[in-house]
């Protein structure tokens, strides 16, 4: 961005220098809104070219403009014609810094215009006055750009020393687009532009864009009091002018830290401050322990050398020396430094080629080395010193070759003067090298030894150009592509900080440029993950021109560079090449050509790649070259290259995602390839297919703007890429496992998922741990079933005693990996298990429970139908159904109904119903009898029919609990019980998750509403996977307690 925020005034003797420089001229130090007419408005930026590219700051270029006192707003327009126009609107600005209007444009559009007009259009209460740019200028987004940090206010310290040399010193910093930009400073005084320093860079390493501080001398501006003004310039490529409030720096503090310490000494750096804590340049600092004195730089900073002991630091405010408080100088607290015997105490090892690097790029004789430190972290110096180290290796595709280095003890490296050896790396394959190193004692004296650590990590192999974009790589012709990539070792770790040269042969597009003119060469630098980026060209012909299609080729070569800090200098070079095929292609067909999908044959699996074609035609059928074609695809399938991510020797199956639509070109055959995949979908897990559509849309020439062709994207995941994990789950009619009665079958459902979470279908290996209890396929019996995609029980499980029974489905298939380039290869066999323990135990129906209810209670009309319900338990209060109930009623009306004795079975809740309507008045006896062959429980009622009713007190009434869930992903569980009893309304309703061992868990509380029923969220512990859960209902005065079904729900 350049920017130009004129605020207030100038000094007078500033005025002049404006107008030289083709800055508006400003009158004197009256507000803005003064310097030009009540009703003029005058251009102040541009006044050189424009550029949009970022700056560090932003993207946009700020247009600005006086206006006088009457003006309200002021619209900017340009003309690339000059003064005769036309002008195209570009936005309009009110009045924002005291009489400045500024806007900030993205002149992307007219990007390579070499001669625009800025013109800026005053509205107020007059006639609108106009004012243009003093010369056209071009608008080039290659052009590298600067920016002064805005502000309202910049300190002068004005150095008092009384030598010839004394400077009055500005701090200036800001931004720039090109890393390591270092501007030449300027300020506007008399009648010209004046050079007054050089800001140097403080950009960050690995920074894409720059940032950069100076100090300005303004000796020799002309100050006017009160309301003095500074206008600034910063020149690289570009300039960037900002103008500032000036205020006189005064000394108001001094601070003095210690940053390094030795064994005799500490480097002590100071810093001072003015009245508003803003650093000074330029104040001359000294010691009380004497020596040179320092002047501060651009930070506000001094740096000096303490011997041992105590010393404080000052600033002076005046020519005098020495520390005089009263004349205004300003010390720093005591900093003291003591003495210490440096002892060798730790190790630490530096690779001059970073954390990761290209075995090309690594030199023996000097990038890794290990350092020998004191108890304070400095260097203990020392020839002779003898480095025992070895070396570990974990290779990239994991099958390590020689996992140690040397197989047994260690190599040994001495070190020189200043306590530094090199160590040798033992490279043998690509992969992780761990450096392991400590100190021998001195044979003559024993001291000196350091234990032996770990100390370094590296990744060494042999680096790849890496494209991210479809190959070929594809825009309308006249358009751009933006090609990225990286350069990365077989891992996928990138190497930063490389030189990169892209050159492009085939056609004239070439690469935008830093600056100047684009070409077909250009240098790009990998970031801090490997990546780079540039834009590829295909310059537009001229109005009423056709637009020719191209065909071309992208080469990427990795350059040589100086290795930073190696000593000596060393040039390294990874060797590394990568190329990408391009095609500028038409964007819209001839009228009444066609597009034609085929290929996607039969389905494929959940983390392969399923190939299609594209096939464009003109209306004679002839095949059509270089022509794009828009594809899209819906539900969960992407398009893909084909190839996965992930390191090499890690699980493959991950497809690298383009998204859900590319664009393509095709070939000389009128052809073009794609691919799509998937991996988690929904649409699996109820019989293992899914199937997408693939749209392929062509933008036709006359009537018709566009045509069409879909084709169905199969997939199937019955047999998983790489399995998941597996699941065994209850049936949902095993209400209260992991207790299990002896004698009863417990049915299990059991699940298999691939890598991706899709349910399969495989069969699945079955064990216990017990002799006394037997596990077998539900369906096809022996010691496996078959999973599925349904709840329909898969195996079954059963005992002959009472015992803690262990089952095991177990399931194994071989794997798929990825090698260095993203290609499958053979991985081992994985194996997947899962456990359920079910708790056994011995049932006696004389040792369980029956009893026997009504509804309604109490006295009850003649006529009126009663519903007598009972209920069973055993020993354990879990519910027994299957049993043989008879109800035997005596009493009035016994023999008109013919049901007085009826015969049922309880049903999963251990319950059983009788209805009946008594005929006449009197007492009903009933008499329940529940057997299971063996023994019999009974239990007795008593029902009274009146011809008027009494009063009432109710039993409390029967609760049923139904649990129901939704399907929610990764998010909480919804869980739903449902009474439909009112009279349960208030009653505690409790929430268990069961978990895979057997047990249960629980994980959440409520209360009925008014309908008897509630819903609630619970924390999903397990991602996309199935929970099971089951409620209980407690009872109240009003209502019976109950046991909920189970279920599942992923």
């Amino acid at each position: 961005m350049n920017s130009s925020g004129i605020k207030r005034g100038l000094a007078t003797t500033a005025i002049a220098a404006l107008a030289v420089t083709g800055v508006p001229a400003i009158a004197n130090a009256a507000p803005l809104n003064t310097v030009v007419g009540a009703d003029a408005v005058q251009v102040v930026n541009p006044d050189g070219g424009i550029s949009a590219r970022n700056d560090g700051t932003n993207g946009t270029y700020r247009l600005t403009a006086l206006g006088g006192t009457n003006v309200t707003s002021v619209t900017f327009s340009y003309s690339l014609n000059g003064a005769a126009g036309p002008f195209v609107n570009i936005g309009s600005a009110a009045r924002n810094d005291n009489g400045v209007f500024a806007f900030e444009w993205d002149p992307s559009s007219i990007a390579g215009a070499a001669a625009v007009t800025i013109r800026a259009t005053a509205t107020g209460p007059a006639a609108a006055s106009t004012d243009d740019s003093d010369a056209p200028v071009a608008v080039n987004n290659n052009l590298a750009t600067t920016n002064i940090t805005n502000g309202e206010t910049v300190g002068v310290f004005q150095q008092p020393y009384g030598a010839a040399g004394d400077n009055q010193n500005v701090i200036v910093d800001g931004t720039s687009s090109n890393a390591g930009s270092t501007p030449a400073l300027s300020f506007f005084d008399g009648t010209t532009v004046t050079p007054a320093g050089t800001a140097v860079s403080t950009n960050a390493a690995g920074a894409t864009t720059g940032t950069w501080a100076g100090v300005l001398d303004i000796s020799g501006y002309d100050y006017a009091g009160a309301n003095d003004e500074l206008l600034v310039q910063a020149t690289d490529v570009t300039s960037d002018t900002e103008a500032f409030a000036l205020y006189r720096q005064t000394i108001s503090s001094v601070t003095a830290a210690t940053t390094t310490t030795g064994a005799n000494s500490s480097t002590v750096v100071v810093t001072v401050l003015d009245q508003n804590q803003r650093p000074i340049a330029g104040a001359r600092v000294a010691s009380s322990a004497g020596g040179a004195a320092e002047f501060t730089d651009r930070l506000g900073r001094a740096t000096f050398t303490q011997s041992a002991g105590t010393a404080y630091y000052y600033a002076d405010a005046t020519e005098a020396t020495g520390y005089q408080a009263g004349l205004g100088d300003q010390r720093s607290a005591d900093v003291t430094v003591d003495q210490y015997v440096p002892v060798a105490t730790a190790l630490e090892a530096e690779s001059d080629n970073g954390t990761a690097f290209d075995i090309d790029e690594y030199d023996a004789a000097n990038d890794i080395t290990v350092q020998v430190n004191d108890q304070r972290g400095n260097d203990f110096g020392g020839a002779g010193q003898v480095v025992q180290y070895y070396w570990t290796l974990t290779a990239f595709d994991g099958t390590t070759g020689t996992p140690r280095t040397p197989a047994t003890g260690t190599s040994t490296a001495v070190t020189g003067a200043n306590g530094q050896a090199v160590v040798t790396l033992p490279y043998s394959e690509a992969g992780t090298y761990t450096l392991f190193a400590g100190v021998a004692a001195n044979p003559a004296t024993g001291t000196g030894a350091v234990p032996s650590a770990q100390l370094l990590q590296v990744k060494a192999g042999e680096s790849e150009v890496v494209f991210d974009n479809t190959d070929p790589a594809s825009a309308p012709a006249g358009g751009d592509i933006t090609v990225t990539g990286s350069l990365e070792l077989e891992d996928g770790t990138g190497l930063a900080g490389r030189p990169i040269d892209l050159s492009y042969t085939g056609g004239n597009a070439a690469f935008d440029q830093a600056t100047g003119p684009d070409a077909a060469v250009r240098r790009v630098v990998t970031g801090a993950n490997g990546a780079f980026s540039a834009t590829l060209d295909d310059p537009a012909t001229a109005a009423g021109v056709a637009q020719p299609t191209e065909n071309g080729t992208i080469v990427a070569t990795t350059a040589d560079y100086v290795e930073t800090g190696s000593t000596p200098a060393d040039t390294d070079n990874p060797g590394a090449t990568g190329d990408l095929d391009v095609i500028f292609s038409q964007a819209t067909a001839p009228a009444a050509s066609t597009v034609e999908i085929t290929g996607l044959g039969g389905a494929v699996r959940p983390g392969e790649a399923n190939t299609g074609t594209v096939l464009v035609e003109d209306a004679s059928g002839a095949p059509i070259a270089n022509q794009t074609v828009t594809l899209t695809v819906d539900g969960d399938t992407f398009f893909t290259d084909g190839t996965y991510t992930g390191a090499a020797g890690s699980e493959g199956g991950v497809l690298r995602s383009l998204g859900k639509s590319i664009t393509v070109a095709t070939d000389a055959n009128g052809e073009a390839d794609f691919q799509v995949g998937i991996g988690r979908s929904e649409d699996f897990d109820d019989d293992s297919e899914a199937a997408d559509t693939v749209t392929a849309t062509l933008a036709t020439a006359g009537t018709t703007a566009s045509v069409s062709d879909t084709a169905v994207a199969n997939f199937d995941s019955t047999n998983p890429l790489n399995v998941g994990e597996i699941t065994i789950e209850p049936t949902d009619d095993e209400g209260f496992l992991p207790e299990a009665r002896v004698g009863d079958r417990v049915v299990f459902d059991v699940f298999v998922t691939d890598q991706f979470g899709n349910l399969t279908d495989v069969t699945v290996n079955l064990s216990d741990n017990t002799g006394f209890a037997d596990v077998y396929g539900n369906f096809f019996g022996g010691n496996t079933a078959q999973s599925d995609f349904l709840s329909d029980g898969d195996f079954v499980a059963e005992a002959q005693q009472e015992v803690d029974q262990t089952i095991t489905a177990s399931y194994t298939q071989g794997s798929v990996n990825v090698d260095g380039n993203g290609n499958a290869v053979a991985g081992p066999n994985e194996t997947v298990s899962d456990t359920y323990t079910v708790e056994w135990y011995e049932y006696n129906l004389a040792d369980g429970t029956v009893t026997i209810t009504s509804s309604p209670e109490g006295e009850v009309m003649v006529g009126m139908p009663v519903t007598e319900t009972v209920r069973v338990v055993d020993s354990e209060g879990n519910p027994v159904q299957g049993l043989d109930v008879r109800f035997i009623r005596q009493g009035p009306g016994d023999s008109a109904d013919g049901d007085a004795n009826f015969v049922t079975t309880t049903n999963r809740n251990g319950e059983a119903f009788y209805t009946f309507v008594g005929t006449e008045a009197g007492t009903a006896n009933i008499t329940v009898s529940v057997t299971d062959g063996d023994d019999v429980l009974t239990a007795q009622d008593q029902v009274v029919f009146v011809a008027e009713p009494g009063p009432v007190d109710p039993d409390p009434a029967v609760v049923i609990a139904n649990l129901s869930a939704n399907n929610n992903g990764a998010k909480p569980d919804r869980l739903k019980v449902v009474t439909g009893e009112p009279r349960s309304a208030g009653a505690v309703v409790k929430f268990f998750r069961i978990k895979a061992s057997g047990g249960n868990v629980q994980v959440g509380q409520g209360v009925l509403d008014d309908m008897g029923q509630l819903k609630k969220n619970v924390k999903d512990v397990n991602g996309k996977k199935f929970s099971r859960y089951f409620a209980r209902v407690l009872p109240t005065d009003d209502s019976l307690g109950d046991r909920s079904n189970n279920t599942r729900v992923r």
